[in-house]
């Protein structure tokens, strides 16, 4: 379960659980040839892209199970936006609370 103090350890329990079926691809930054790292892109070829849209499902599944209150509002204001959109709000909310510590 995530909460105020835990998001280490529980990201990485979530990027572990998704890892087994390749889900974790859509939270998951990788290197372009030059070595950089770049967002997750939305495949172009249909086959993938269906297989990219199940593993959006199940990011949010995953998410919605493992949040509390706390991040529920967030969870709902971005409900309409990519896994990988939510995955760096909740990042984003997390270090800024870390930083005001």
């Amino acid at each position: 379960m995530l909460t105020k103090g835990n998001y280490p350890k529980w990201g990485m329990h979530v990027k572990g659980h998704l890892s087994a079926g390749d889900h974790g691809r859509v939270i998951k930054c990788t290197a372009d040839p030059q070595g950089n790292l770049v967002d997750p892109v939305l495949p172009t070829n249909p086959d993938e892209l269906r297989a990219w849209q199940k593993s959006e499902q199940v990011v949010w599944g995953v998410l919605l199970l493992t949040a509390n209150e706390l991040h529920f509002e967030l969870l709902e204001q971005y409900e309409d936006q990519s896994a990988w959109k939510i995955w760096q709000v909740i990042e984003e909310h997390h270090i800024q609370d870390d930083a005001s510590l």
